[in-house]
């Protein structure tokens, strides 16, 4: 699951919602909800039809150790460390519409 390893590579909390079903187009949707913890750990996963899916989500747990069994407390600050000067100098091209080659239907 690529869900789980955004989660651990970037240290947050990931959610992964998921439809059911075929829809009008007849694309099957496979369900499987899932939240997972920064440290990778599948805390609550739904089925694979119509359901809800949650989990109890504690912040301070999350940030207490930077891999599982270590005693090393996180080291850095996502909000903290962003590189605010890049985004601004690329600003204009983040909220330009994004360039393809896709046909558009």
């Amino acid at each position: 699951m690529t869900s789980r390893a955004r989660a651990y590579d970037n240290h947050v909390y990931v959610v992964g919602a998921n439809a059911t079903g075929t829809d009008a187009a007849g694309v099957h949707y496979f369900g499987n909800s899932h939240v997972v913890t920064p440290l990778g750990h599948i805390v609550a996963k739904a089925a694979s039809h119509e359901g809800w899916v949650s989990a109890r989500l504690d912040p301070a747990e999350a940030l207490a150790s930077l891999t599982p069994g270590s005693n090393i407390g996180q080291g850095f600050d996502h909000l903290r460390d962003r590189n605010l000067d890049l985004i601004r100098n690329h600003r204009d091209d983040l909220e330009a519409p994004a360039k393809t080659s896709f046909p558009h239907a």
